[in-house]
């Protein structure tokens, strides 16, 4: 017998990254000053420092850009309660002063929009559900962790026409 099925919004994520980032920033700062205290001021060092600076620019931007796409998606997702029914056939979402009941026979399509893996940067997905009053529900994996792969949720979705889309960089994009 199924049970109902409840997904809550996980925040931690996003404290990790912004540690992470400031951490990168800080042992760049002390990095360049030690080298520049220890090391007589040489054609080599400079060199080298540019190249250390080039390899930290480039990290730094993939960095902000996850830190964007993570601040985008606790924006949509925060504080959020999904809740599936036991027959998988209802769907209740809970946020702040929000909320949306919806039986399965109500959803009209489903896209799907995956995340390319591309090394410590990983893939953020979400789905968004179209319902037949044209009102649009985005889903994010921090609320839902195995949101494409969700055999419950998949229950849910059966039959409904999908589109899948996969990027580099999620932004959730509601055009």
């Amino acid at each position: 017998m199924d049970m109902v099925k409840r997904y809550t919004f996980n925040p931690r994520r996003l404290i990790f990254e912004s540690v992470f980032t400031f951490a990168l920033v800080g042992f760049a700062i002390w990095f360049t000053i030690k080298a520049v205290l220890l090391f007589p001021p040489t054609a080599p060092l400079f060199f080298f420092l540019l190249l250390f600076f080039s390899g930290l620019v480039a990290i730094l931007y993939q960095q902000i850009k996850t830190l964007l796409v993570l601040k985008q998606y606790y924006q949509f997702d925060s504080y959020k309660t999904i809740t599936l029914s036991a027959d998988r056939l209802t769907f209740n979402m809970g946020q702040d002063d929000l909320d949306i009941h919806i039986n399965s026979d109500k959803v009209v399509k489903v896209e799907i929009y995956e995340g390319q893996h591309w090394g410590r940067f990983q893939g953020f997905s979400y789905i968004i559900l179209h319902t037949i009053n044209k009102q649009k529900i985005i889903i994010t994996q921090f609320t839902v962790p195995l949101l494409v792969q969700d055999k419950i949720f998949k229950k849910f979705l059966r039959k409904k026409p999908r589109k899948y889309f996969k990027k580099r960089f999620n932004f959730i994009d509601l055009n």
